[in-house]
C-alpha cells in the first residue's frame, strides 16, 4: 500500500503468455496486514510489497534462508496446508548483474543504503563472496547491516576504488560525488524510472543496470516458485 503503480501484473502477463498459461495476476491493496486472513482461503500464493514485507512474517509457518537472512518476505506460497515465505529480491539483483558481467569478473562492491533493499543486496553479495562495503547517511545503520553480513562499513569512500555499485536510495549523490564516476563502474540502481546516474552515463561511459531489470528478475523468480 500503495500498489496502483505496480508493474507486476504486466510482467506476469508476459510470463503467462510465454508459457501458454491462461492466468491473471491481480493487485490487491490492504490497509492493515490483519486483512491477510481474508485472502488466505482465496489464493495459493501471492507477492508482498511495502509496507508489509516485514510484518507479514508472524502470519507464516516457515521462512526460506533468504527471507530469514534479509528479514523480509516478498513471495508467499502454500504447500501441504503450510504457508511459506520467501524472498526473491536477491535473485533479482544477481540475475540483473549476470546479464552484464560474470560475477567472477567483479573485483568488489559498494552498496549505498541500509534499508530493506540494501539488505537484499547484501545477502546477494554475501552469496557470491564478493568483498563488499556499506555506505549510508546514518553510519550506525551501515555498521549494523555490515555486521549482519560480515562486511565493511565506511562513512566516506573513494568511489574510484569500487567496481560494482548497488544503489538503493533515492538520492545517492548526497553521499558520493558524480565527478568520481568512471568507465570501469557497473551501477545497479534500484531507483526507477528516474535514476540520478542516468544523466552521467553517456559522458562517463559506465554501465548502468536499471531498476526495472531488478524488478523483472525478482518477479521471474517468484513466478517459478508459483509455477515450478
Amino acid at each position: 500500500n500503495p500498489i496502483a503503480h505496480s508493474k507486476s501484473p504486466v510482467l506476469f502477463k508476459e510470463f503467462f503468455e510465454e508459457n501458454e498459461i491462461n492466468g491473471v495476476y491481480e493487485k490487491i491493496e490492504l490497509e492493515q496486514i490483519d486483512e491477510l486472513a481474508e485472502l488466505k482461503p482465496l489464493y495459493d500464493g501471492f507477492n508482498v510489497t511495502a509496507p508489509f514485507k516485514q510484518n507479514i512474517i508472524p502470519f507464516l509457518d516457515e521462512l526460506s534462508n533468504s527471507a530469514k537472512s534479509i528479514g523480509a518476505v516478498n513471495t508467499v506460497f502454500k504447500k501441504e496446508k503450510q504457508w511459506f515465505g520467501d524472498n526473491t529480491d536477491y535473485l533479482g539483483i544477481l540475475n540483473s548483474i549476470k546479464e552484464v558481467i560474470a560475477v567472477s569478473e567483479i573485483q568488489n562492491c559498494l552498496i549505498i543504503g541500509a534499508g530493506g533493499a540494501a539488505r537484499a543486496a547484501a545477502f546477494a553479495m554475501k552469496s557470491t563472496g564478493l568483498e563488499t562495503t556499506i555506505l549510508n547517511r546514518t553510519f550506525s545503520k551501515a555498521k549494523h547491516l555490515a555486521a549482519d553480513f560480515s562486511m565493511g562499513a565506511k562513512e566516506m569512500i573513494n568511489l574510484e576504488d569500487y567496481q560494482m555499485i548497488i544503489n538503493t536510495i533515492p538520492n545517492p549523490l548526497c553521499l558520493i560525488q558524480d565527478s568520481q564516476l568512471q568507465a570501469h563502474h557497473i551501477i545497479l540502481d534500484a531507483i526507477y524510472p528516474k535514476s540520478q546516474f542516468a544523466p552521467y552515463q553517456k559522458e562517463k561511459g559506465f554501465r548502468l543496470i536499471p531498476g526495472e531489470k531488478w524488478l523483472y528478475h525478482q518477479a521471474k523468480a517468484a513466478y517459478h516458485i508459483f509455477l515450478p
